[in-house]
């Protein structure tokens, strides 16, 4: 599934599209603390993945594949891959600043563990994209496979 989003402060995030109050998942604070989560440009916490982009306000391409097991990486991006709680099963790009829904990704069976390998392609390099330049300067693939049930 292709979507797409207005990144606004070099960021954008992934997250659950319908678990809010499930009593097994962490807080942010809490999933980053008991995570060690280091500062790279994908990170995750329960119910939530956050991408850091190397541009300020554009869309980026982004695609995601759900996949019943580990689909390899692609060898022509920058790769990273870590896993998180999804308490619904199904997750959507969480819109910060605007009021615009999402498509829902179904990922599958609520209150699971799942790894994600996030790809990011820089299409413009940073120092030479035109000042008015607002679409297609990076492009995101996420795949998505069942994790450990027992991680966390």
């Amino acid at each position: 599934m292709e979507d797409s989003t207005f990144v606004q402060y070099y960021e954008f995030s992934i997250t659950d599209h319908g678990g809010p109050g499930d009593p097994d998942a962490k807080s942010y604070d809490s999933s980053w603390n008991d995570r060690g989560v280091e500062p790279e440009w994908l990170v995750a916490a329960d119910n939530m993945l956050m991408i850091t982009s190397e541009f300020d306000g554009h869309r980026p391409r982004i695609r995601f594949e759900v996949w019943p097991s580990d689909p390899g990486p692609r060898h022509d991006a920058e790769v990273i891959t870590t896993s998180f709680y999804v308490s619904s099963g199904s997750i959507a790009i969480d819109e910060m600043l605007t009021d615009t829904k999402n498509l829902a990704v179904e990922l599958g069976p609520p209150k699971s563990n799942w790894n994600v390998r996030g790809h990011r392609t820089t299409l413009v390099p940073p120092d030479h994209f035109p000042e008015d330049a607002d679409e297609e300067l990076e492009a995101y693939l996420f795949q998505f496979w069942p994790g450990d049930p027992q991680a966390r």
